[in-house]
């Protein structure tokens, strides 16, 4: 187990260590990104993203199914059966990359339709379409082998290149920009630096799994030997409705009920969540793995000990980092951009709200996927069903407020409380009372710790640093506020969390050693 935690540790420390590189490379560039491009070119580059998301549904759950049938045999270091299965998985990738090459020719038949409203040339927008169409088209017919390092705990190296080629792009992005101001160089860059990063991580893997020579005919006469897979990918395809629902369908219900520029403004807003939310990301889902071979291993005790753990520390990061976000991200918007790029309160709550609802379903969704358990497909259609019924009701009666009341209210039936039924009664096999009790304890200490926390912001801190506009100021009053929070919650979590108290004596053995 100890090679785990260090192995997750590993992941973790090289993640961190580019998402505070890439985060700030962002920020930086964003904010001269718009001012050269403008709101709407912005805004048009997030809404195509989010429009070619929607077409990994063809993606169908294979890459999931391939990794939780990887777990058992990278633990029994069976290099024959490994080979297999990335074989069968290349081969699959190559038929959903023709799948997705006609439906994006048939797409962009309809491009000048869906941004009718947009004041752009056609021609920037059909250069940035097929631009990124062809940057997701590489990694179907490229770089599916990737998963086998997230499988086998050694994402660090996808981490490593992918970072450090988004790192590369952004300064020469910026360069280019500050000097021709043109957007088509800039989709350029992007595209090149896609291509590129595909082929350097392929060299990678071929050097760190020297006897991996699968090939797609031996995928295809391969994939008859595995019934499990096709299994496998029918129940986890209809649980990628749900996700692609959730990711990808806000900003497009923003732009039907308002235009691109309220997308930018909104994608401000969700670029700092997202950077949050990858954050949380590669902290704790370097551990993904881990669980998967922690259950193939098979034993309950530690599986159940070990889950308790990771939803203490998934809680405890999701409260902080959402409150920390409340009490500052106004704030930093008005240094950042501008005071004229602000959200009203009411829609920073609800951004919020559905971020926390994400990151604290997560370590279920891990533990679900670790045993397999992929077949309650009546749900993720459910929670599809009630975030786009709920999302274009409140579109048309709240605008961007109604829209972002979906995902939180297909979060709360499906994920909070289907998923941990769901888990307990066929995946840990104990009553699920115990979780909710959990879960009442860290809901309290989440409203508790920001009662506590906004008393003494009024009456304490915002007295003692006036000026937050100035970014001197601004910062040390994100200090004292995750100082501040931090203590509050160890010491709350470190009281009513057992959960807790074991995950961080484990992380000192390890460490100690």
């Amino acid at each position: 187990m100890e090679s785990r935690v260090r192995k997750s540790i590993t992941n973790a420390q090289v993640n961190l260590l580019f998402y505070i590189i890439l985060l700030v490379a962002t920020f930086f560039s964003r904010k001269i990104f718009i001012d050269s491009l403008g709101n709407e070119f912005v805004g048009l580059t997030s809404t195509l993203q989010n429009i070619l998301g929607l077409f990994n549904l063809a993606e169908l759950g294979i890459s999931s199914a391939i990794a939780f049938s990887l777990y058992k045999p990278l633990f029994d270091k069976n290099h024959e059966r490994i080979t297999e299965l990335i074989s069968i998985f290349g081969y699959l990738y190559q038929r959903i990359g023709y799948i997705i090459t006609g439906i994006g020719i048939i797409v962009a038949v309809f491009l000048p339709f869906i941004f009718k409203k947009s004041i752009l040339d056609l021609g920037i927008i059909y250069f940035a379409y097929f631009s990124y169409l062809i940057i997701s088209l590489f990694t179907y017919f490229f770089n599916y082998k990737q998963t086998l390092l997230a499988a086998d705990q050694k994402e660090y190296y996808v981490t490593i290149y992918y970072q450090s080629a988004n790192i590369i792009k952004i300064c020469v992005q910026i360069g280019l920009l500050l000097q021709y101001k043109n957007p088509y160089i800039w989709l350029l860059i992007e595209l090149i630096f896609g291509i590129i990063y595909c082929f350097i991580l392929n060299s990678r893997v071929k050097k760190v799994y020297p006897w991996l020579q699968s090939t797609i005919k031996q995928g295809k006469e391969s994939l008859p030997n595995y019934p499990e897979i096709p299994k496998y990918i029918k129940q986890i395809f209809v649980h990628k409705l749900a996700s692609v629902a959730l990711l990808n369908t806000s900003s497009i219900f923003i732009y039907s009920f308002s235009s691109l520029s309220l997308v930018t403004y909104f994608m401000n807003y969700n670029l700092i969540i997202l950077k949050v939310d990858a954050l949380i990301t590669q902290l704790l889902n370097s551990t993904s793995a881990g669980v998967g071979n922690l259950v193939a291993e098979g034993n309950r005790t530690k599986i159940k000990k070990v889950f308790e753990e990771l939803l203490a520390i998934r809680y405890f990061i999701a409260i902080l980092l959402s409150l920390c976000i409340y009490f500052c991200i106004n704030q930093f918007i008005s240094i950042w951009l501008g005071s004229e790029y602000l959200l009203s309160n009411n829609i920073i709550i609800l951004i919020i709200t559905a971020f926390y609802l994400k990151q604290t379903g997560e370590i279920v969704d891990q533990f679900l996927r670790a045993h397999g358990l992929f077949y309650d497909i009546w749900a993720p259609l459910t929670e599809a069903s009630i975030n786009i019924l709920v999302s274009i009701i409140g579109g048309l009666l709240w605008g961007l407020e109604g829209v972002l009341w979906g995902p939180i209210i297909s979060m709360l039936v499906i994920v909070h409380f289907w998923k941990p039924y769901f888990l307990y009664s066929k995946g840990l096999n104990i009553s699920v009372l115990k979780y909710w009790k959990i879960i009442i304890i860290y809901t309290s200490i989440l409203f508790t710790t920001f009662f506590i926390y906004n008393y003494m912001n009024f009456n304490i801190i915002i007295p003692q640093i006036e000026g937050s506009n100035n970014l001197l100021n601004f910062i040390l009053y994100c200090v004292v506020t995750v100082l501040s929070l931090s203590i509050l919650l160890i010491g709350e979590m470190m009281l009513f969390s057992s959960g807790i108290r074991s995950f961080l004596y484990r992380i000192y053995k390890t460490i100690r050693k």
